[in-house]
């Protein structure tokens, strides 16, 4: 069995940025107030912002207007009992660019505390290609349906 040496705290911290920075999916890091302290750069990328103009703002930049009074009770209720979760299980879920452009999502939820204050960490997938795909696949099933159903009445005619 092979030892290994245990990581220290600063290499630690260096593997964390290097997730946080590297990886493909967006993280968004927001406080019990609703403000952004933090988003990564593919979540940064996704949603076509820069940092100074995402990060000390209103994670409802990210949320369709039509949800922020929703999304501001759901958010207290996420705080008085956080835990790592999926959000809005069998919910169509979206977020927003900057310039207003709406996407399917994938969001789920995790928390952490540092000095005494309580975070939310959002993981967020754009699932714009796999809605794309299953609205091809329905669309190619009921073609076949229909065809199947057409050579049906051929051969009984």
């Amino acid at each position: 069995m092979q030892q290994h040496d245990s990581i220290t705290g600063n290499e630690s911290s260096n593997h964390f940025e290097a997730i946080f920075n590297y990886a493909t999916t967006g993280i968004v890091i927001v406080n019990f107030e609703g403000i952004i302290t933090a988003a990564n750069p593919f979540a940064l990328k996704e949603f076509d912002y820069t940092e100074d103009q995402l990060i000390g703002h209103s994670i409802n930049l990210l949320i369709p207007s039509r949800y922020h009074t929703t999304h501001k009770v759901y958010h207290h209720v996420y705080f008085k009992n956080p835990k790592s979760r999926p959000m809005g299980i069998g919910q169509e879920l979206f977020a927003v660019k900057r310039d207003g452009t709406e996407f399917p999502a994938e969001i789920s939820l995790s928390h952490f505390h540092y000095k005494k204050e309580q975070f939310v960490i959002t993981f967020i997938n754009n699932i714009s290609v796999r809605k794309k795909a299953e609205v091809e696949i329905i669309k190619l099933n009921n073609e076949l349906e229909a065809k199947v159903a057409h050579r049906t009445k051929d051969l009984k005619n």
